[in-house]
């Protein structure tokens, strides 16, 4: 059975997440790769050499996004911030450089 896990150090983007989404099974501060199987669902913020191996892994990825005006840089955000900023959820798919023309 496939699981969601949230992948986070920042409190807020854990925050939102555990109140979004529907079920999450575990949060993890640092990606621990050898915990995960196929079918998981990763949610977080991670850099693009994790999601490639999430993607060889056959693990679902879906990246926290919001635009974050100058004004509120470096400021703890609060709910009401959140819902006003509208963060997103973006699933990164494998795209054409993802695919190996080398049969």
């Amino acid at each position: 059975m496939s699981r969601s896990i949230v992948v986070s150090r920042n409190a807020v983007v854990v925050r939102w997440l555990l109140m979004n989404l529907c079920k999450v099974d575990e949060v993890q501060l640092y990606l621990e790769k050898h915990r995960l199987r196929a079918g998981d669902r990763v949610y977080g913020q991670l850099a693009a050499d994790a999601i490639h191996e999430l993607k060889a892994m056959d693990v679902r990825y879906f990246h926290w996004q919001l635009e974050l005006p100058v004004h509120l840089q470096g400021t703890v955000l609060n709910d009401s911030d959140l819902r006003e900023l509208k963060p997103e959820l973006t699933e990164c798919q494998p795209d054409k450089s993802d695919i190996s023309d080398d049969g």
